[in-house]
């Protein structure tokens, strides 16, 4: 008997096969005026920010160099990186990610 969500568990099965296609790489695809505006809105932030990546994302990794030059307001804070957690960073390492934010907001 197959369990009553099989319709979503194999529908998840096909979502690291479409994933890759959900990423602009072209100038014409869906999506790349949305990113570019939004890296132009980044770059111009300069209130106190806060950038938190994992160390074992084979998605985003080396990422977080990447928004610590483009945000100015990432300048003199901590560089943290969340050890021994990947991509689904805030399911991983919910409790640390928490805990980091309110000393950030303390902080400031």
């Amino acid at each position: 008997m197959l369990p009553h969500n099989h319709f979503i568990i194999s529908g998840l099965a096909a979502v690291p096969a479409a994933w890759p296609l959900l990423v602009p790489i072209e100038p014409d695809d869906p999506g790349v005026a949305e990113m570019r505006q939004t890296r132009e809105f980044l770059s111009k932030c300069e209130k106190p920010t806060l950038v938190m990546f994992s160390d074992k994302d084979p998605i985003t990794h080396g990422a977080d160099k990447f928004f610590r030059k483009l945000i100015p307001g990432t300048k003199n804070q901590p560089e943290i990186v969340i050890k021994d957690a990947g991509h689904f960073l805030q399911e991983e390492k919910g409790e640390e990610i928490a805990q980091r934010i309110m000393e950030f907001m303390e902080s400031q």
